[in-house]
This record gives C-alpha cells, structure tokens and sequence, in this order.
C-alpha cells in the first residue's frame, strides 16, 4: 500500500511518475452517465486528471507540477482548470480529502487505475489516517 506520509502532493515533481496504466471506467454506474453529460471543458480536464491520478490510489493532488501537467494535456488555463474540479467535486466524480489542499481522490465507482483492492484500501487509510479500525478494514477476497 503506498504511503500516506510520502503521498504526491502536486509540488515539483515529475507528474507522470506512478500514473502508468489502463484507466478502468464503470460504464453502468450512475457516475458514467454524470460523465457523460459534463460540459466540454469539464470532460476534457477529466480526462485529464484520469490520465494523471495514481495507479493504485486514485489520488491527484491538483496544485505545482501537476497543475500544469492538467493545463497542458487539457490545453485549458489554471483559473479555469481550479473551477472544473470544484464542479467535478459537486458531481462526486472527484472526492476532496481535505488533508492535503488540493488533493482529491477520483471517485472509484465512476473510474479507477491499477489494482482496486488496493485503491480501497489506500481510500480507508487516508479516511482513518493510517488507524483503520479492524471492523471496516478492508480485507480482499482471494
């Protein structure tokens, strides 16, 4: 499981690095039909945004760096890129964490990249802050 201490947080760094792999979209939940009716720009920074968010975590922090990896890929400014993802955060397609600023985590029943087991258990130990309890400690089944 990655580190909650060591976690991205949209500072100088390499944008790219831990972001590699198939970008799974659930096309039969209600989020993909949210999706779907996303404003042009809202669509496209999403995209975006899938492309850089952490394999196994979901998590991009949209600030430094990968604020403007976003602004390049998406070709859309920094102003308006900060006003996409409050509305992306309103339609729950992205989850502030409010532990870092500007780090969210891409809702997982609407999209996830890498292995989603351990998405989730990257989720519950940034909720619980590294103590999650054993009764909701997620436990993969083999």
């Amino acid at each position: 499981m990655p580190s909650l201490t060591n976690r991205k947080n949209g500072l100088p760094v390499l944008p790219t690095k831990g972001t590699k792999a198939n970008i799974v979209l659930r096309t039969s939940s209600k989020y993909y039909n949210t999706y779907m009716r996303l404003r042009t720009d809202d669509k496209t920074i999403l995209d975006s945004i899938l492309s850089l968010m952490g394999t196994n975590t979901n998590q991009i922090v949209v600030l430094g760096d990968t604020l403007e990896a976003i602004s390049e890929l998406s070709g859309y400014s920094t102003s308006t890129i900060k006003s996409s993802v409050s509305r992306l955060s309103k339609d729950k397609l992205i989850l502030p964490t409010y532990q870092l600023t500007a780090e969210y985590i891409i809702n997982p029943s609407f999209a996830y990249k890498g292995n989603e087991d351990a998405i989730w258990e990257f989720i519950q130990a940034v909720h619980y802050k590294g103590n999650t309890p054993r009764e909701v400690l997620f436990i993969p089944e083999n």
